[in-house]
């Protein structure tokens, strides 16, 4: 790669989604894509203009296509994620005791 600013772009998704973690937003598809609504496409449209010298069109396709390939990741990594959130909730789930023990001594 001749340019590190996808590098950039990438880098600073991940810590935007990291932070939004951490304060409690779970809905990582809604997270990614107010990232590249916000910043990604701003972001990469600023890059690939002025530092690349490309043209409107140009950079329109390239900021366009970095979004929509960094949502599609997401969706995909949500799709993994969501069912092996499922399964370990389900293993760690054990009988609670809500009133009293469950069996009795015989006599």
């Amino acid at each position: 790669m001749s340019h590190p600013y996808a590098f950039i772009i990438f880098t600073a998704e991940a810590i935007w989604i990291g932070l939004a973690l951490r304060r409690g937003h779970r809905n990582l598809f809604q997270v990614d894509t107010l990232y590249w609504l916000l910043v990604g496409i701003p972001l990469a449209a600023l890059l690939h203009g002025l530092a690349l010298g490309a043209l409107g069109t140009s950079v329109t396709v390239i900021a366009l296509k970095e979004a929509i390939n960094g949502i599609a990741n997401t969706l995909i990594a949500v799709c993994i994620l969501s069912p092996v959130k499922r399964w370990r909730r389900r293993r760690n789930h054990s009988p609670r005791m809500r009133n009293g023990c469950f069996c009795r001594p015989r006599s």
